[in-house]
């Protein structure tokens, strides 16, 4: 038999070598947890370096441009014969181009970024319209000479603003929070200055589709909408968001101009992305929706793929009270497509009444960005024109010589801000796609547009 004394001691070396054994397993433990940190830190800092890396590509590119931009500008305003003029003209057009896609893909609010591409936009067209005057043998009058000079001061504005904003965050503007989702930081003061509240933009004085009188319209859709309270446009804003928020909205600076919001920012449970939406104080309308997505690999989607996408938007919008809407063409960036649909009356494509909507293209068909500016603008109650031609005899207007590979009748804008009833015909020529416009009721080629191609999407020149 085993003494009294023999079991306590037996119990009690039991005891020290089970303490022992427990202090083993807790410094395994220890060294384990420290060499998943390091291993999952080294993964977070991998990708906070490959998000701003891309991120400043992203702004040296921009700012190369604005640069190119000043230069081609201030060359405008030392030129004297129409040859060099048309050469200026037409390559800031096309830098102009360049620079919108550019900005798109910044870590910074649509709002103030929307006020930048809108500028661009109108410098662009502005100077496109311009070489076209010049090409047909008009001279260059003193207010042209004007309105370039302005031109190029606010591009100085815009570059020194953004140059700014590009030292004070380089190679800081994404970081991985705790939980592992991806944070950027808000514009500081340099971006904010760029706010039409904040930089007065030139006012152009022509008559091209992005002029400042359209801007001057009052919204159609807003007409006869009541106003709505900041409760009320808060509920819509989450209605739009869809899924779980962490912490709810918190309420942002009001959009101010033509269509006044109110603003909302906050985060998206499962993902972390923040996201902003504003809701317009008349009609309670969703304006603008937009989350922050890190870079991701730019796919093309297949004709498959691109129908459940297409229908994904389809859905989304008659979810939120958008009447018959035609997804129209689609680009692709960021993991994202983004779809433009146009409302549809009586079989006829409205285009000025677009919505662009982004969904993902990672098998989960979220929604994360809505840009209805120019469907809010645009849309109302119409009464279309009779139309005057028939359909065989707009085709017999088309080069016979041309293949004709669809049709249907669509409303375009028109460049002094009126809309033209039209045939439009997609026209195939030496492997490259046209889209050509005839008046339905006075038989004028009223448009062509070409169709490019590229990695990611369709665009339209």
């Amino acid at each position: 038999t085993v003494s009294a004394g023999k079991r306590e001691g037996t119990a009690l070396d039991w005891k020290k070598h089970k303490n022992k054994i427990g202090y083993a397993v807790l410094a395994i433990a220890l060294i384990g947890a420290v060499v998943w940190a390091g291993v999952t830190g080294s993964r977070a800092q991998s990708l906070e370096q490959q998000l701003n890396s891309g991120y400043s590509r992203g702004y040296n590119d921009l700012i190369a441009n604005l640069e190119n931009l000043e230069t081609s500008l201030s060359k405008l305003q030392v030129t004297s014969t129409p040859r060099q003029y048309t050469l200026q003209l037409m390559d800031i057009w096309r830098q102009c181009g360049e620079t919108k896609g550019i900005l798109n893909t910044l870590p910074v609010s649509q709002v103030v970024m929307g006020d930048v591409s809108a500028f661009v936009t109108r410098m662009g067209d502005y100077c496109y319209m311009l070489g076209q005057k010049v090409t047909s043998g008009a001279p260059v009058t003193g207010e042209d000479l004007e309105q370039i000079g302005k031109l190029h001061e606010t591009c100085v504005q815009v570059y020194l603003a953004i140059r700014e904003e590009f030292e004070a965050n380089k190679d800081r503007y994404a970081q991985l929070t705790a939980e592992g989702f991806v944070k950027v930081p808000g514009e500081g003061e340099s971006m904010a200055k760029l706010s039409k509240d904040n930089t007065e933009y030139p006012h152009l004085v022509y008559d091209g589709p992005y002029s400042e009188s359209r801007d001057e319209q009052t919204p159609k859709s807003l007409k006869n909408e009541a106003p709505v309270d900041e409760a009320t446009a808060e509920k819509t804003a989450k209605a739009h968001v869809g899924g779980g928020l962490a912490g709810g909205l918190e309420r942002m600076d009001d959009l101010k101009g033509m269509i006044e919001c109110y603003a909302f920012r906050g985060t998206v449970e499962d993902s972390g992305n923040e996201v902003y939406v504003y809701v317009t104080k008349r009609g309670g309308k969703v304006l603008l929706l937009s989350q922050t997505l890190p870079p991701a690999e730019t796919v093309v989607p297949d004709e498959k793929t691109l129908n459940v996408l297409e229908q994904a938007g389809a859905n989304y919008l008659a979810a939120h009270g958008y009447g018959r809407m035609k997804a129209t063409y689609s680009q692709y960036y960021d993991g994202q497509a983004v779809i433009n649909f146009a409302a549809v009356q009586d079989g006829v494509i409205l285009y000025p009444d677009l919505v662009k909507v982004g969904i993902m293209m990672d098998g989960s068909k979220r929604v994360v960005g809505v840009d209805a500016r120019n469907y809010i603008m645009a849309h109302q109650d119409r009464t279309l024109k009779a139309v005057n031609l028939s359909a065989e005899e707009a085709r017999a207007i088309i080069n016979p010589s041309l293949e004709i590979t669809g049709e249907r009748l669509a409303l375009i804008p028109a460049e002094d801000m009126t809309e033209r009833l039209c045939y439009e015909f997609a026209i195939r020529k030496d492997e490259t796609d046209y889209l050509v416009y005839i008046d339905a009721v006075n038989g004028e080629e009223a448009e062509i547009l070409k169709i490019i191609d590229t990695n990611e999407g369709s665009l339209v020149m």
